[in-house]
């Protein structure tokens, strides 16, 4: 059995899949492919064609993807323990450890004292929510932004508002850019 692997999502897509309404999760693809002489070069080898025109004609993509069709992945999120939980440890020995009270920034505790982690620091024992990738595509940002994602996560909210929130999470791959994404279908599955 292939190991488990993480996925990181963005407080609105943990909101979203507490709701059971996460269907997608777009990420910009790393490294962006790019055009040279009209043709789109081998960013995959192999796996993305261009038309004479650049536009794309064909991709199959899926097993190539971080994160393939038929995948499970555990998510990591922002998270934070009671500071009194932490256990010491023993004279001699390395590292402590975390009794299992833990608490999830996206649900809004404020609690005294309490020391966020960084998702990328989660272990899997706190993971309390498991997605599995049903699909996968290659989109340009700008098919997608205001009709999917900005939709199902921020409702009713401007077109300017969706792209500073997008900028804001992916820095390196502005709105104005028009970056390549991978587009995730997702299932989701409750954890802990």
């Amino acid at each position: 059995m292939p190991k488990a692997k993480p996925i990181t999502l963005h407080p609105h897509e943990v909101r979203a899949a507490l709701r059971g309404e996460l269907g997608v999760v777009l990420r910009p693809v790393k490294p962006q492919p790019f055009f040279e002489n009209g043709i789109l070069k081998a960013w995959l080898e192999g796996v993305l064609r261009s038309g004479p025109t650049g536009h794309l004609l064909a991709i199959e993509i899926p097993r190539r993807a971080p994160h393939p069709p038929g995948a499970e992945r555990w998510v990591r999120e922002t998270f934070g323990i009671e500071p009194e939980r932490y256990i010491q440890p023993e004279v001699g020995s390395f590292g402590g450890r975390f009794e299992e009270e833990v608490f999830y920034k996206v649900d809004d505790f404020n609690l005294p004292g309490m020391q966020w982690r960084p998702s990328t620091h989660m272990p899997r024992r706190f993971s309390r929510l498991t997605l599995t990738i049903e699909a996968v595509r290659v989109v340009r940002l700008e098919d997608v932004l205001y009709s999917v994602w900005g939709w199902l996560y921020y409702g009713e909210m401007d077109q300017t508002a969706i792209a500073e929130t997008w900028d804001k999470l992916h820095k390196r791959h502005p709105v104005e850019s028009n970056p390549w994404c991978w587009l995730y279908e997702v299932g989701v599955k409750g954890g802990r």
